[in-house]
């Protein structure tokens, strides 16, 4: 898919290697995201792994949100601190 850059208005592949490297916004070409000091995105998705191998992953509308339940999964006792 084609996009043009919001900052510099060049055209460029928002699947292409280079840009998924990078990282960035989807409407910011990778040498825009280079210039501005890489991906200022916040994180969206915390992901943790059950103890019978399960994988879950959340979606959080803000970066607060996320960072408060990180920090009380972090926080949080299993079986295995106290063995």
């Amino acid at each position: 898919m084609i996009k043009a850059c919001k900052h510099c208005g060049i055209e460029f592949d928002v699947h292409s290697r280079r840009k998924k490297f990078v990282g960035g916004y989807i409407n910011e070409c990778p040498d825009c995201v280079e210039e501005n000091g890489g991906d200022h995105s916040a994180p969206k998705h915390f992901g943790v792994t059950g103890s019978c191998g399960t994988v879950a992953v959340r979606k959080f509308e803000d970066e607060e949100d996320r960072k408060q339940f990180q920090k009380d999964y972090n926080s949080t006792q299993t079986i295995k601190d106290f063995l």
